[in-house]
């Protein structure tokens, strides 16, 4: 009918037998749960409420300023869904750039201008790294989970829902939208949390 589909669950009905078809139907289901954008939402508000609300004393009902918040972010959200998957495409294709390249600045110049500590904190890595407490910080089952779980809120790998925003994108050469999607997690896992972390 000429719509855009894409994401695994299309992969599962269209590629596999009948008898996997009910997969579609659960990657769905927790695709609903999965890219539910509640953390984020939450994080931003708690941010602006610390940050502007009360620096400036402009609201002094905590509840008012979450909904007044939540407000403007259904508003900035809405404004952007409502034009469709192109308006998201061309919406997502400036400002994800952008973004990640004011964050770069922002973090490199925090980097340089505490140049003299880089050295102490590569010391710190390596002599950690070759310890029996990194050994067994990384046996614990807590912490591996901790990380996986920072991981899917950094890159979204796993989660299923990037599989699904480059099935939908319109190009002739679908293997380079396959490399653009194995580019992005390690822009930001191996760059963007690095400079983060430093």
């Amino acid at each position: 009918n000429g719509e855009l589909q894409g994401g695994p669950m299309y992969v599962i009905r269209e590629g596999l037998s009948k008898r996997y078809h009910p997969l579609a139907y659960v990657f769905s289901i927790a695709g609903l749960f999965g890219c539910l954008s509640l953390f984020q939402a939450n994080q931003l508000t708690q941010i602006v409420i610390d940050d502007i609300y009360t620096p400036l004393g402009i609201f002094s009902n905590p509840l008012s300023a979450k909904l007044f918040t939540g407000f403007l972010i259904s508003i900035i959200t809405a404004s952007v869904i409502f034009g469709g998957i192109r308006r998201i495409g061309s919406f997502a294709s400036r400002l994800v750039p952008s973004m990640v390249l004011i964050y770069m600045i922002c973090g490199l110049i925090i980097i340089f201008k505490n140049f003299s500590k880089i050295d102490d904190i590569f010391f710190s890595i390596l002599s950690d790294a070759f310890t029996g407490n990194a050994m067994l910080g990384g046996a614990v089952g807590a912490l591996i989970i901790t990380g996986i779980r920072r991981a899917a809120f950094s890159n979204e790998a796993g989660i299923g829902t990037e599989a699904m925003a480059h099935g939908a994108a319109i190009t002739k050469e679908p293997i380079r939208e396959g490399l653009v999607a194995m580019l992005g997690p390690m822009i930001d896992t191996m760059i963007v949390c690095s400079v983060t972390g430093f």
